[in-house]
C-alpha cells in the first residue's frame, strides 16, 4: 500500500500536465514544477524504502496508533511524504523558481500597433484627420490608463468612478515599469501617428492642416505626461507611505490632483456642449494653477517648523513640477482631442477659456477670501 502511494502521487502529475496544456506560462511553471517535485521525492521515497517503513512504524508507536490500522499508517506516510517534498525544495526554492522560468520562458507580448491609420485615409484631408483624431482618442486612452498604473491604483476601479479617496491603494506593491508598458502598447502608436501625420500635412490645408498640427500636439503632450509620471513615480510611491505624516500627505495630494484632472477629462469626452466642455477644464485648470500657488508657501512653512527635511523639500519641489506639467499636458491635450474634433481648437479655447491673467486674477481671490492656506 505504501508502495502504491508513491506511485499514486507520481500519476496525479499527469492531471497537472494535461491542464496545463492550455494554460498560460504561469500554469505550465506550476505543472512542470508539480512534477518534477512529486518524481524527485518518489524517487528519494523509494530508494529509503525500508527506512520509510521503519519511520511510519515509529511514528505510530509514538502517536499509539495501533499496529494494525493500516488506513491511519497509510494516511500519516502520505503527509510524511509530502513533508519529504518541502524539505527536498525549500533550500532550493529559488534557484528552483529561476530554472523553471527558463525552462518555459515568458512569451513575448505582441507590441500594439495603430488600428484606424490606413494608407488610403491619406487620399482624402479630411479622412485623414478623421482617422488621426480617432487613433488620438485610443492613444489618449492607453496613455491614461499607464499613468493610473503608475499612480498606484486600479484601472477597473479608477474607471468605475469610485472616489479618488475610497480606490484601493496598490502603490506599495506596484511593480508598472513604465518604460517597459510605453514601449510595449504605446511607443509604435505614436510613431505612426506622427508618421501619418507627416505625411497627410502634405495634402491638407487650411482647417485640415491646423486639425493636424493640434492632433500632433496632443499626442506629443500625452507622451510628455506619461514621461513626468515615470519621473515622478519613485518618490511618489515611496513618500505616500512614509512615516512623516506632512511629507506623506503632500504627495497624497499629488496624486489625487493628478486624479482629478483624469476624471474631469473623462466627464469632458462624454460631454457634448462645447462650452461646458470648455468651462471643465478652464475650472481645472484654476485649480491646478492655484494649486501650484500656494505649495511654495506650504513647502516654506514645513521646512521652517522642521516638520520634513531638506532632502524631502527637495523631492516635493521637483516632484510637484512633475505633477503640474502632467496635469497641464493632459488638459492642453483634451482640448486638442475631445472639445469638437470637426474644427480647430487654438482659436477656439480663448473665446470662452481663461487666459493666464484672468487665472492670476481668480488665484488672487482665491487667496484673498481664505485667510488658512490650503492643502498643496
Amino acid at each position: 500500500a505504501l508502495a502504491l502511494t508513491i506511485g499514486a502521487r507520481v500519476g496525479t502529475t499527469a492531471t497537472s500536465v494535461i491542464g496545463s496544456l492550455s494554460a498560460n506560462t504561469a500554469g505550465k511553471r506550476l505543472a512542470l514544477a508539480h512534477v518534477l517535485v512529486n518524481v524527485v521525492t518518489a524517487v528519494i521515497a523509494l530508494l529509503t524504502f525500508p527506512l520509510q517503513v521503519m519511520l511510519i512504524d515509529a511514528l505510530a508507536n509514538w502517536w499509539n496508533i495501533a499496529s494494525d490500522n493500516y488506513t491511519i499508517k497509510l494516511a500519516l506516510f502520505h503527509t510524511t511524504l509530502s513533508v519529504l517534498g518541502l524539505i527536498l525544495i525549500l533550500p532550493f526554492k529559488g534557484k528552483f523558481q529561476r530554472w523553471i522560468e527558463r525552462v518555459i520562458p515568458e512569451k513575448a507580448k505582441a507590441e500594439a500597433h495603430s488600428q484606424f491609420i490606413t494608407p488610403i485615409a491619406l487620399e482624402s484631408p479630411a479622412t485623414a484627420v478623421a482617422v488621426t483624431h480617432k487613433e488620438t482618442v485610443r492613444m489618449y486612452g492607453l496613455s491614461s490608463e499607464l499613468i493610473i498604473e503608475g499612480m498606484g491604483w486600479q484601472i477597473d476601479e479608477f474607471n468605475r468612478g469610485i472616489p479618488l479617496a475610497l480606490l484601493s491603494d496598490g502603490s506599495q506593491n506596484s511593480h508598472v515599469h513604465m518604460q517597459q508598458q510605453y514601449k510595449q502598447n504605446i511607443k509604435n502608436i505614436y510613431s505612426e501617428i506622427i508618421g501619418f501625420i507627416i505625411d497627410a500635412r502634405e495634402k491638407a490645408h487650411g482647417q485640415y492642416d491646423e486639425q493636424l498640427s493640434e492632433l500632433w500636439q496632443a499626442n506629443q503632450l500625452m507622451v510628455e505626461s506619461i514621461k513626468d509620471v515615470k519621473n515622478l513615480q519613485k518618490n511618489l510611491l515611496f513618500y505616500v507611505h512614509s512615516d512623516n505624516a506632512e511629507i506623506a500627505k503632500a504627495y497624497y495630494q499629488l496624486r489625487l490632483q493628478i486624479g482629478e484632472v483624469l476624471r474631469a477629462i473623462n466627464d469632458v469626452h462624454h460631454t457634448k456642449d462645447e462650452t461646458d466642455s470648455r468651462l471643465a477644464l478652464d475650472h481645472q485648470q484654476v485649480l491646478v494653477e492655484r494649486e501650484r500657488e500656494q505649495s511654495n508657501a506650504i513647502i516654506e512653512k514645513l521646512i521652517r517648523s522642521r516638520k520634513i527635511n531638506a532632502q524631502m523639500a527637495t523631492s516635493l519641489m521637483n516632484d510637484r513640477s512633475y505633477a503640474y506639467s502632467v496635469c497641464m499636458s493632459l488638459l492642453k491635450a483634451a482640448r486638442f482631442v475631445f472639445i469638437n474634433p470637426k474644427k480647430p481648437q487654438a482659436k477656439q479655447a480663448n473665446t470662452i477659456g481663461l487666459e493666464s491673467d484672468d487665472i492670476q486674477t481668480l488665484n488672487q481671490t482665491f487667496n484673498n477670501s481664505n485667510n488658512k492656506e490650503g492643502e498643496l
